[in-house]
């Protein structure tokens, strides 16, 4: 059984922390992630592809659970791939975001959930590196090198 690198599971706990913090003025994380649950069921009943194209930022999360299994599993580009995805799906969300907050006033939450995209990524890419011989640090194992 393969270890979980620690790492990981640091980038796990901030995008956890993200779902607790304000996103909107007035919405916790949380409370935004599951009115995009409702709202997906209801533009899936009308247009699957409308839907897609709305909700767009919120694959950025079933992309991220993705990367991180990659992470866990030691499947390097597919993590850094995933990871770039996750990122590229949750920056698609700013617009969204800035036309519904009051003067472009976006909470905290939204920007450690980015953050956590971005630092999938890099984990991927510690991964990666340290796999093909670059000399990388291993910043996934805190322990002494021997």
């Amino acid at each position: 059984m393969r270890r979980v690198p620690l790492l990981l599971k640091v980038v796990i706990g901030i995008y956890a922390v993200s779902f607790v913090l304000p996103t909107l003025p007035h919405d916790l994380g949380v409370e935004v992630f599951a009115k995009a649950w409702v709202g997906l069921a209801l533009l899936f009943s009308q247009s699957p592809l409308g839907a897609i194209l709305v909700f767009a930022p919120w694959l950025a999360n079933p992309a991220f659970w993705c990367g991180a299994y990659f992470c866990a599993r030691q499947r390097w580009t597919k993590a850094v791939w995933t990871g770039t995805a996750a990122s590229l799906l949750a920056l698609s969300s700013i617009p969204f975001f800035v036309s519904q907050s009051q003067h472009g006033n976006i909470g905290l939450g939204y920007f450690v959930w980015l953050a956590s995209m971005f630092l999938l990524t890099g984990v991927g890419l510690i991964g990666l590196l340290r796999a093909h011989g670059r000399g990388v640090r291993d910043f996934t194992d805190l322990t002494p090198p021997t």
